[in-house]
C-alpha cells in the first residue's frame, strides 16, 4: 500500500515558565501574537487543558538538540521524530520568567496511517493523571496480584497485536485508578482580555525594540567602545604606544571593578553575594573552571529542592524542612545546617578539620588567590592542588545531598 505524504509548518514555542503565575498568563496573548501551533511547556504555575496547543514536559526538563538543521525535541525519550527544523531563534519579548521564549518551525512530513492503526484520542479530551505522590503501594500491588494480567503470548495477525495492546493499557490504567487519585486540575488560564487589538501589538514590538535599544549600553557595550576609542587614539610624543591586548586587559580590569561595585551594592541575589563577595576573585579564581551541574547551580542560586523557594513560588504548604524542626529550608540550612546529611558531610568535614560553613564557601570556590602562592614551583602546585580536593569534595557533597533531596521530594 502507497502511503500518502502530507507536508506541514508547524509553529513551535518551547517556554520554561519556572512555576510563576504572571510568566503564564503573558504566555496566551504571546502564543496569538506569534500565531503559535504547538507550545513545549515546563514548569508551569498550573497545569490546565490548554485545548489542543500545550504539550508538557511532565518531569519539568525539556531540551531541543538542534544539529544540521535537523533535531530531536526529547522529553527523556524523542516524542517527535526527526525532522527539519528552521527559524530556530530566542526572543526579546517581556516572558517574567527566568527562561526565554524560543521558537522554531518545523517542516513535518507526516504518513496516512495504515489500515488498523489505533488512532489518537479525540481532541480536548486530555487525561488529568494521576497524584503520584499519594500512590498507594498496597493498593496497587494488591490489584496486580488478584487481577491476572488479560494479554497472550504470542499473536498471529495485526488485529491481535492491536487487542492485546488496549488490554495492556486498561490494565495499567485500571491499576493506577485503584491505587492514586486523579490529579486535580488548577484554575483555567486567563483568556484573551477583550481590549487586545493590533495597535497594542503594534505598541508592544516597538516598546521591546526600545527596551533592547536601551540595555544594549551594558558594561561589555561599553567596555567594546572605550577599547576602539583608545585604539583610534594618536599616540603621545615620547612614549611607547599601547598594544591592543595590554588596552583590551586595561578596560576588562575596569569593567571588573564596576561590576564588582555594582555586585556590592544590589539589593538582590544576597545568598549567591555570599557564596561570591569578590567578583574579581571569582572570576581569576585558581581551582578548575568546571562547568556547573543542575544541582550545583541550585547550590550557587538558591533556586532549587529547597522548602523555602518552593513555598515561595507556590509550589510547597509550608517553607519548614521536611527532616528537621527548622522553620526554613533554605539552601544554607539544607548544606550546612540540616543534620539529616550530616553523613554527607563528613568528607569534608575531615578535609577542613571543622563542620563546613557558608563562610568556608568562597574559599573553596575561588581556590588561593595568585599573588599569595608560594614562589617555589613545587609548593605552589601542592598549594593548588589542595585547592583542587577541596573544591572536588565540597562538588561532590552538594551533587550527593541534593540528588538525594530531590529523590525524595518526588516521592512525596
Amino acid at each position: 500500500m502507497a502511503f500518502q505524504e502530507i507536508f506541514e509548518m508547524i509553529n513551535f514555542l518551547q517556554v520554561n515558565l519556572n512555576g510563576n503565575r504572571g510568566a503564564q498568563q503573558l504566555l496566551d496573548q504571546t502564543v496569538t501574537q506569534k500565531d503559535t501551533d504547538i507550545v513545549i511547556l515546563s514548569e508551569p504555575y498550573v497545569r490546565t487543558d490548554g485545548g489542543d496547543r500545550l504539550l508538557f514536559s511532565l518531569e519539568s526538563k525539556l531540551r531541543l538538540e538542534p544539529q544540521l538543521g535537523r533535531g530531536n525535541i526529547h522529553h527523556r525519550r524523542p516524542f517527535a521524530r526527526r525532522a527539519e527544523i528552521t527559524d530556530w531563534e530566542v526572543l526579546d519579548d517581556i516572558y517574567l520568567s527566568d527562561h526565554a521564549y524560543i521558537t522554531f518551525r518545523i517542516d513535518l512530513q507526516r504518513q496516512a496511517p495504515q489500515h488498523g492503526w489505533p488512532q489518537a484520542a479525540s481532541r480536548g479530551t486530555i487525561h488529568p493523571g494521576w497524584a503520584l505522590k499519594q500512590i498507594n503501594l498496597e493498593a496497587f500491588n494488591g490489584h496486580v496480584n488478584s487481577t491476572p494480567l488479560p494479554v497472550p503470548r504470542g499473536f498471529r495477525s495485526a488485529d491481535a497485536a492491536l487487542r492485546a495492546a488496549e488490554a495492556l493499557d486498561g490494565y495499567i490504567v485500571d491499576a493506577c485508578n485503584a491505587s492514586m487519585p486523579l490529579r486535580t486540575s488548577g484554575p483555567a488560564g486567563r483568556k484573551l482580555v477583550y481590549w487586545w487589538s493590533d495597535h497594542i501589538v503594534d505598541l508592544r514590538s516597538t516598546a521591546f525594540r526600545l527596551r533592547r535599544a536601551y540595555q544594549a549600553i551594558d558594561l561589555i557595550a561599553a567596555e567594546r567602545g572605550k577599547v576602539k576609542a583608545r585604539m583610534e587614539l594618536p599616540p603621545i610624543p615620547g612614549e611607547r604606544p599601547l598594544t591592543k591586548s595590554s588596552i583590551k586587559r586595561n578596560e576588562r580590569k575596569a569593567t571588573i571593578a564596576k561590576w564588582h561595585s555594582l555586585w556590592l551594592h544590589s539589593r538582590k541575589a544576597l545568598w549567591p553575594h555570599r557564596l561570591i563577595p569578590d567578583l574579581a576573585r571569582w572570576i581569576n579564581r585558581s581551582v578548575p573552571k568546571v562547568a556547573w551541574s543542575y544541582h550545583m547551580t541550585q547550590a550557587l542560586t538558591g533556586h532549587g529542592c529547597f522548602q523555602h523557594y518552593l513555598h515561595r513560588m507556590d509550589r510547597a504548604a509550608s517553607p519548614r524542612c521536611m527532616h528537621c524542626e527548622c522553620w526554613s529550608d533554605t539552601a544554607e540550612h539544607t548544606l550546612f545546617r540540616c543534620p539529616n546529611w550530616d553523613s554527607l558531610r563528613e568528607g569534608l568535614r575531615d578535609r577542613l578539620g571543622h563542620p563546613p560553613a557558608v563562610e568556608d564557601v568562597p574559599d573553596m570556590l575561588c581556590g588561593p588567590v595568585f599573588e599569595d602562592l608560594p614562589v617555589d614551583h613545587q609548593e605552589r602546585y601542592l598549594a593548588l592542588s589542595e585547592a583542587e580536593e577541596t573544591f572536588r569534595i565540597f562538588y561532590k557533597m552538594v551533587i550527593e545531598i541534593l540528588t538525594l533531596k530531590e529523590q525524595e521530594e518526588r516521592v512525596r
